[in-house]
């Protein structure tokens, strides 16, 4: 049979016709049809032929039953520009009246320069929400910007925080009549040191000190007096001390040396302006103790009125100083409102 199959399949077409090829497959065809291939070769079920079928169940599956995946737009990720206007707008609103409130706060304490400065961030604030047409950005930009002059005027009103500072080292004093005043000026109190300081001078004024209360109250005097000419003197030298290392340091070719230092310095020196208010009050508790040491009360009086007014103005810088600091964090709370995602629409 064998023999006879592939003697036909390699049968060349033109033999096909001729008796000997019509012979050879005729012969060929009877022979196979005796065979029963379909009792040899069951078709049988089994598991294993419907493997083939799982992947094409599971896909039926996923697109009958499992929704579409829908590519989020980036458009549509942020919020939309109407609502965003909004949100800007609810909190530039918000801003604008705690400005307000700072701005009368500073007008009810005199406080001038605070005032025009709230003043200016309240016009600053006009159509924020339109300048920004919507844009979370542009809108950040102009919160900056206000940002930015606010901190301008706080690097103006730090001699304050350093006076407060080096008037730790006002301890130790001799007991007397000026035991509040030195304490309060310890602490950084201006404002409680300024009340002492009028009441010792209307002592003073009326003959209310004895002979033994203006002996202490002029060694008082002296040694706070000493104490800030000692701050001032010490600063002096450091900034001479470090201005001698740097030249050191730039002969010896240590430019990296010489920078680190030269920094060191600028720092000193932005500190000038609150000794030189040091420098000025010792003269003035100096000059207070002469004057009582002479017994001309009326002039110590008057030198610790004037010092009155010194105190004055540091208290009102501290009030100022605190006013900034509450505005930055209000301008730092708009910033946030603007940038939450839950807040869209202005809620």
């Amino acid at each position: 049979l064998k023999e006879r199959v592939s003697s036909t399949l390699s049968v060349a077409p033109e033999d096909f016709d001729t008796e000997a090829g019509q012979a050879l497959v005729s012969d060929a065809v009877r022979r196979v049809e005796r065979l029963d291939v379909g009792d040899q070769f069951r078709v049988r079920s089994s598991w294993q032929a419907l493997l083939p079928l799982i992947p094409a169940v599971l896909v039926f599956v996923l697109a009958m039953f499992v929704p579409n995946a829908v590519k989020k737009d980036d458009g549509a990720a942020q919020a939309n520009p109407v609502d965003v206007k909004a949100q800007i707008k609810t909190a530039e609103e918000d801003l604008r009246k705690r400005i307000a409130e700072r701005r009368k706060e500073a007008e009810e304490n005199g406080l001038k320069e605070a005032e025009d400065l709230f003043n200016k961030l309240e016009h600053g604030l006009d159509g924020m929400h339109e300048k920004s047409e919507g844009d979370r950005k542009k809108a950040m930009v102009e919160l900056n910007n206000l940002a930015k002059q606010i901190k301008d005027r706080q690097q103006l009103l730090k001699d304050s925080e350093q006076i407060k500072k080096q008037m730790n080292n006002l301890k130790d004093l001799n007991k007397g009549p000026a035991d509040k005043l030195a304490d309060a000026l310890k602490d950084g109190n201006f404002e409680q040191a300024g009340d002492e300081l009028n009441k010792l001078a209307e002592k003073m004024k009326n003959g209310e000190l004895n002979e033994e209360e203006q002996q202490q109250l002029q060694q008082q005097m002296e040694q706070m007096q000493e104490k800030l000419q000692q701050l001032k003197d010490a600063h002096e030298q450091a900034k001479q001390d470090l201005q001698d290392q740097i030249e050191k340091a730039k002969q010896e070719g240590d430019l990296a040396k010489a920078g680190q230092l030269q920094e060191k310095l600028e720092q000193l020196q932005q500190q000038q302006p609150a000794m030189d208010k040091l420098q000025e009050m010792a003269n003035q508790l100096g000059q207070a103790a002469q004057n009582m040491q002479q017994g001309d009360q009326q002039a110590a009086a008057d030198q610790l009125a004037d010092m009155q007014e010194q105190l004055q103005d540091l208290q009102q810088m501290e009030d100022e100083l605190e006013m900034l600091e509450d505005a930055m964090e209000q301008i730092a709370d708009a910033k946030d409102a603007m940038n939450c995602k839950e807040c869209e629409g202005g809620g």
